[in-house]
């Protein structure tokens, strides 16, 4: 088993919590640090939920999502407890601006904060960078 997969299967393991990606062609240490903007507040327009599947087998997921967004680089990895699911996306504040280059429909006006982002894959080497302030991290040791 590759490195990737062995984290994987440590910190997308709980009962307790969903977990989700979404590819990007942004730099994932400026989602760790600033969020990850979104056009829609329904978790299901940005986000694609791991499988049981999916989850034993993360290359496969990167193989077969590659092709899907344009220079996307980067696996974002969500996660919240089950009962929170409806905290995950929420509207700008008044005064928060989206400071990104916008490629999809609509324009950047809902958040997924830092704390529910476990971390990102980096989609080229296949390395895994852990969030140490997301809300999950009580989960898996860093």
């Amino acid at each position: 088993m590759n490195d990737l997969q062995e984290t994987i299967d440590e910190i997308v393991n709980l009962d307790e919590a969903r977990y989700f990606y979404h590819l990007s062609s942004k730099s994932g240490e400026d989602i760790l640090e600033e969020g990850l903007f979104v056009a829609n507040p329904l978790w299901e327009q940005s986000f694609l939920e791991f499988t049981e599947e999916e989850i034993k087998d993360i290359d496969s997921v990167i193989d077969n999502n590659r092709s899907k967004i344009r220079n996307s680089h980067t696996m974002i990895i969500a996660g919240i407890y089950k009962d929170a699911i409806d905290d995950l996306i929420r509207p700008l504040n008044k005064g928060e601006k989206a400071f990104v280059d916008f490629d999809g429909v609509g324009s950047p006006d809902y958040i997924v904060e830092s704390r529910f982002i476990v971390g990102y894959v980096d989609m080229d080497t296949r390395e895994i960078v852990l969030n140490d302030r997301a809300m999950v991290s009580d989960f898996f040791e860093l």
